[in-house]
């Protein structure tokens, strides 16, 4: 125990009694919840398990266990909230899977949660759930949101990139993209196995160069809302959010910024988790018969 304490045992009661006792038990508590998360971190029987424990530990990963129950884009069904513990307690979807994906062919013995990474409509659904959130939140703070602009900046061939959302507050314009990142795909287990949050940062750096040349002709800044499917927010999605609300500074609104922040926030986290769920029982649906 010794060994746990923040400062050696002799220094103890002189160093706390020199701070004025403030913040005693937070400091001993996180303490001891490090060497905790440290002793399971390195009994963790595969890179696969280092992965879903670094992925669980990422910021803001379990904002959706204390969503709000007062307003319907809150809302986690049971089947959802299950899904959702399960991928976060490192259980498959259900205890007897299917061989194999019915659509690729993978196999769900070995990567149970392959559904969550596995290109088809519902994948589709769940981004685009959490931008029509984010569009919703824009309006609310009084500014103009543009789901999936057309015809953006000066060069013809990229006129056909598409963001998926420009958002303006007065002078103000923002463009944005969302990633929802599977941390836990095969293709990521070696990275990912290192520590949160490491491999959705390759996709943040293509998604900031496809769009670079865009975002300067139409004189926006850009952001990416990088999320991952376990819950964890990127540092780019916290200050993409934070963006938001400093531009909706220019206009009159009523939401107060911390509410506005959190909320949507919260709003992202259920919408990932709901679209989780519902790819994953789809999935289920189609390879159980």
């Amino acid at each position: 125990m010794r060994a746990e304490l923040p400062v050696p045992v002799e220094e103890f009661v002189g160093h706390f009694a020199a701070a004025g006792g403030k913040h005693l038990q937070s400091t001993l508590v996180r303490s001891r919840n490090q060497q905790i998360a440290k002793s399971v971190l390195e009994s963790a029987p595969s890179l696969r398990e280092k992965a879903r424990i670094h992925a669980i530990r990422a910021p803001k990963a379990s904002l959706w266990l204390s969503s709000l129950r007062s307003r319907r884009e809150h809302l986690l069904t049971d089947d959802d909230f299950r899904i959702g513990l399960r991928l976060r307690f490192g259980l498959p979807p259900v205890d007897h899977m299917p061989d194999a994906c019915g659509q690729c062919h993978a196999d769900l013995q070995s990567d149970p949660w392959h559904y969550l990474c596995c290109p088809g409509r519902l994948i589709t659904a769940r981004h685009n759930s959490c931008t029509c959130a984010i569009c919703a939140w824009v309006t609310r703070l009084g500014g103009y949101a543009k789901y999936e602009p057309k015809g953006l900046g000066h060069d013809e061939e990229k006129k056909a990139l598409r963001p998926d959302g420009r958002w303006e507050f007065g002078a103000s314009c923002i463009l944005g993209d969302i990633t929802i990142h599977h941390a836990l795909a095969q293709s990521h287990i070696a990275k990912s196995s290192k520590g949160p949050l490491l491999s959705i940062q390759d996709v943040i750096s293509e998604k900031k160069k496809k769009y670079a040349d865009i975002a300067r002709d139409e004189k926006a800044k850009f952001h990416v809302f990088a999320l991952e499917t376990t819950g964890g927010f990127s540092t780019q999605a916290n200050a993409a959010v934070d963006a938001l609300v400093e531009a909706s500074k220019a206009v009159h609104y009523v939401w107060a910024p911390k509410e506005v922040t959190f909320g949507l926030k919260r709003v992202l986290a259920v919408a990932v988790q709901r679209g989780n769920a519902e790819i994953v029982l789809a999935g289920l649906r189609r390879d159980s018969r």
